[in-house]
């Protein structure tokens, strides 16, 4: 239970803090309303899916911001107080979530959970740690709404004057490791987080998976959990990343704006860490003689709710994309996701358009060859098809989520139900059929990059195997 009191302890100051900012601006209120209205909306697709019905994709609203006001309304109210009592007076709206509704409910949530359609697990932390039910996340909804409240100094300035531009023109063969929503820590993975039978974290079994290979260069992909602040930072990524001998990178993600950015870029970016080298600035290029790798910041200037969409929208990145047009193949590397869950749409931003339309446009019209995402919990291969010609990205590019580096989750029906769509998602259960609380999980896992000069590898690994499990070579 140690976590949850850290967790309380990241929480003090909140309260004092919102109600601060309440007093002081007239407007706070109102620029909360698009939070409180996006948390209503979540909350009801959850409701429809805990009363085993399928809510579309078109509906608003996001699935992982489902639980929030109801654990509002129970953990936060009964363990933070004076917290609780700020939401409130800043408006927070109550849960529409009923005792009856939960006494549905609770079985499945206690002992195997509830998985989405994307393989988003529903459940308490008597089945995961980080499961949706987790009481945890509301620290990353409360940071979210100091952020919209407008707390003064609360989002650290956009870095842009240094971006690096790793050379590894002169190494015949590079070998980079990337991982996806990786920042959870060392967790045990049985109930509570507790260590239970030996069973470690999936980071954990992720990381040692990567040490193994001894890549050349590591890439986290971003989000950092809960709310990205700077403990967090320290204890759920410096701490445990192991460095390649070449370089090191991290990106900006949603989970980390939402302590304003301050957490990646004073503590996972600072100049003496394992991420140093990255020069302070949520960007940069990994560039040979005719390709370059381009990882871009997509949540810094993302204006849509809880920065769950993405863009790329700033002249500074624009300008440093356009500069790399000349290379023969770009790859391109992000938090966000540029297609939906099944690979069947482009994410769409409401203020910015979508995400793929903003690369496509700083590529001055070009498509990338590769492009690699985390955000979505899954592991997921899609094919490049013949519907994207008419309404997505060109077939030449090869569209690849990994964001199922440390989170639980489960089998995505969405994306077994997309055979045209997709060639490979994380499906394989896990090892352990004895323990109720994970049965409906699946693997977690990490990708290996191999380029030469004629050539480029693809490696999607699962936890516990000792090869790939799904492997791809493209010639150049």
């Amino acid at each position: 239970m140690h976590w949850i009191i850290h967790h309380w302890a990241i929480l003090e100051g909140a309260a004092e803090r919102l109600i601060a900012a309440h007093r002081g601006d007239t407007g706070v209120v109102a620029s909360l309303q698009r939070v409180y209205k996006a948390l209503e909306e979540s909350e009801r697709l959850m409701i429809r899916l805990l009363n085993k019905e399928q809510p579309p994709d078109s509906e608003p609203g996001t699935l992982e911001l489902g639980p929030v006001l109801y654990l509002v309304d129970t953990w936060l109210s009964k363990h933070h107080p004076e917290l609780y009592s700020a939401l409130r007076t800043v408006g927070l709206p109550p849960s529409a979530v009923q005792s009856g509704d939960f006494a549905r409910w609770e079985h499945e949530l206690n002992t195997t959970g509830i998985v989405a359609g994307d393989g988003t697990l529903f459940g308490s932390p008597r089945v995961a740690r980080y499961a949706q039910f987790d009481p945890g996340w509301p620290l990353a909804a409360v940071e979210y709404m100091l952020s919209e409240a407008g707390i003064p100094g609360h989002r650290y300035p956009f870095q842009h004057d240094n971006p690096k531009v790793l050379s590894v023109a002169a190494a015949y063969t590079v070998r980079i490791a990337m991982v996806g929503d990786w920042g959870s820590g060392p967790w045990g993975d049985g109930p509570w987080g507790s260590d239970d039978h030996g069973r470690p974290a999936p980071a954990m079994l992720v990381l040692d998976q990567i040490n193994d290979q001894q890549p050349d260069i590591t890439i986290h992909l971003g989000d950092v959990y809960y709310g990205g602040t700077a403990a967090e930072e320290k204890q759920h990524l410096l701490a445990l990343w192991h460095a390649g001998r070449l370089g090191n990178f991290t990106l900006n993600s949603n989970h980390e704006m939402y302590d304003g950015g301050r957490g990646y870029f004073e503590t996972a970016l600072d100049p003496n860490g394992v991420f140093g080298d990255q020069q302070r600035t949520s960007y940069f290029a990994i560039e040979s003689d005719d390709w370059v790798i381009l990882g871009l910041d997509t949540a810094y200037y993302d204006t849509s709710v809880g920065f769950m969409d993405g863009a790329l929208t700033d002249q500074y990145q624009i300008d440093f994309v356009r500069a790399f047009t000349n290379k023969k193949r770009v790859i391109i590397l992000t938090h966000h996701n540029a297609l939906n869950a099944p690979g069947t749409d482009f994410v769409r931003n409401l203020k910015s358009g979508a995400l793929w339309d903003n690369l496509v446009t700083a590529l001055e019209g070009r498509c990338p060859d590769f492009w690699y995402w985390g955000h979505l919990h899954n592991g997921i291969v899609y094919k490049a098809l013949p519907w994207a010609v008419k309404s997505g990205p060109a077939p030449r590019t090869r569209c690849r989520c990994l964001g199922h580096g440390a989170l639980p989750f489960g089998k995505a029906y969405y994306l077994v139900q997309q055979p045209d769509n997709v060639e490979y998602c994380a499906q394989t259960e896990m090892a352990d059929r004895v323990a109720p609380y994970q049965s409906l999980r699946v693997k977690n896992g990490w990708v290996m990059l191999t380029i030469d000069r004629n050539s480029l590898t693809e490696e999607f690994w699962e936890t516990g195997d000792r090869q790939a499990k799904w492997r791809r070579t493209h010639a150049w």
